[in-house]
């Protein structure tokens, strides 16, 4: 037989071959440690317990004894054993440990490390207004800095190294699907152009968190924070679940435009992303974000935490609950789906919101809280 005219192709193929990405986020339906929230707690003790039976519980918790030994009780009284919770004494003032949490992106050598972005809470946008120009001013409801402190703490209590990026990559509006692609809304770009180009923004995103394509869609809510973890669920590299409303709420125009630009594209397998409605109708009336008179609230079914073959979906007390369990049993049948109540859960701040799965292996968890 003869072998030599296979050399030369060879040699080619070998050279023009994809070679494995320098850098991938993790995607949250990877096998995970555990789940990272916050104290004071935002979250239900029932969903603490859950949560402490998937994986472990990880809890940022302040720097002083007094308020250590009170979550410590809370936990307790949720029914999660002491010995499922990792405590890790940091600065952290708010609840959203999806929004300030740290990206956990594996390394082309097989090693992993955890991603800083910046964060200064979350600003509001109208959905109509221009975009922000590069240096202008940004109005914030209010400052956190011990949020952007609280991800240097993780990565201590993991043994992983952090690596800052000068960016806001805020954690409810940055949607991976693990192959290189990221979903935000354009309040994304809008928060980081006080500070950077799109261009710039977009280059940080790739040398730093290995996002190829950055798939920008239009903002939702009449004034919001604007985070598509509100309206859109990354189900799967080429599944999508979105939010549909009435024709008479506001979002729907917006929503389907931007449904309608999604079926134009494909995934990152190549094929037609494959998406899927859950409806939503209102479960009450309540004050719009940001002000202005009273408005339908809309449940975010979207907003849920998948987390070890688990999907944790919260549940609004309307007349969409129980459409919204099945259409994710259908979605992921080979998964455990569980609705969790709670008053406390909002349109634009719900489950997802307020919890963060830890993929990161520690190189040692100390049980008892911290000091």
């Amino acid at each position: 037989m003869r072998i030599g005219w296979l050399l030369p192709w060879c040699l080619v193929a070998c050279a023009t071959a994809p070679s494995a990405p320098a850098r991938r986020v993790v995607a949250e339906w990877e096998p995970a440690l555990g789940t990272l929230v916050a104290h004071p707690f935002a979250v239900p003790g029932e969903l603490l317990r859950e949560l402490a039976a998937a994986g472990r519980l990880f809890v940022l918790v302040a720097r002083d004894a007094t308020i250590q030994q009170r979550a410590a009780a809370e936990v307790r009284v949720a029914g999660v054993p002491d010995e499922q919770v990792t405590w890790i004494p940091t600065t952290t003032q708010t609840a959203w440990t999806r929004d300030y949490g740290p990206h956990t992106v594996d390394l082309a050598d097989g090693s992993r490390l955890l991603v800083d972005a910046d964060y200064v809470e979350t600003p509001i946008f109208r959905r109509d207004a221009p975009p922000v120009a590069l240096g202008d001013e940004l109005r914030y409801p209010g400052r956190s800095p011990g949020d952007d402190r609280s991800p240097q703490e993780v990565a201590m209590a993991l043994g992983l190294p952090r690596e800052p990026i000068a960016a806001f990559v805020t954690g409810g509006n940055f949607l991976v699907d693990g192959l290189g692609t990221a979903f935000c809304t354009t309040a994304l770009l809008d928060e980081n152009r006080t500070r950077m180009s799109d261009e710039l923004l977009r280059q940080r995103l790739l040398d730093q968190l290995g996002i190829e394509r950055l798939i920008v869609l239009e903002n939702t809510e009449p004034i919001g924070i604007q985070h598509i973890d509100c309206w859109l669920k990354v189900i799967d590299p080429h599944t999508l679940l979105i939010k549909h409303v009435a024709a008479t709420d506001p979002e729907h125009a917006p929503i389907e435009r931007n449904v309608a630009s999604l079926q134009a594209m494909v995934a990152g397998d190549g094929q037609p992303f494959r998406i899927v409605r859950v409806d939503c109708p209102p479960y009450g009336r309540g004050r719009a974000e940001g002000g202005g008179g009273e408005i339908d609230l809309i449940p975010a079914y979207t907003n849920s935490l998948i987390l070890n073959r688990q999907v944790f979906v919260p549940l609004f007390g309307g007349p969409g609950d129980a459409a919204a369990l099945a259409v994710w049993q259908q979605l992921l049948p080979g998964h455990r789906v569980v609705g969790v109540r709670d008053r406390s859960w909002k349109p634009f701040d719900a489950l997802h919101c307020r919890t963060r799965a830890v993929f990161a292996a520690p190189t040692a968890i100390e049980s008892g809280v911290g000091s």
